[in-house]
């Protein structure tokens, strides 16, 4: 899962999405061995107290965000 503040052309090119390491992260393989190996420090997969509230998966996020959408403006 990529990274909504991915820069192409620079050094941070194309980086996980910290959101998705924090809610799914520790069961995907690949992160997993990347732990195990160091690759990755334990604190990339803990949600951190200044994010914004994380969903347990994609549809959940997308239901959220279409109900934001749906909502009236605040003046």
């Amino acid at each position: 899962m990529a990274c909504h503040l991915d820069q192409p052309g620079t050094a941070h090119a194309y980086r996980w999405c910290a959101g998705w390491l924090a809610v799914v992260g520790e069961y995907h393989l690949a992160i997993r061995l990347a732990l195990a190996f160091d690759i990755l420090p334990g604190h990339a997969v803990k949600p951190r107290s200044n994010w914004p509230r994380l969903y347990a998966s994609l549809d959940a996020l997308l239901a959220a965000r279409a109900e934001q959408l749906r909502a009236p403006a605040h003046d």
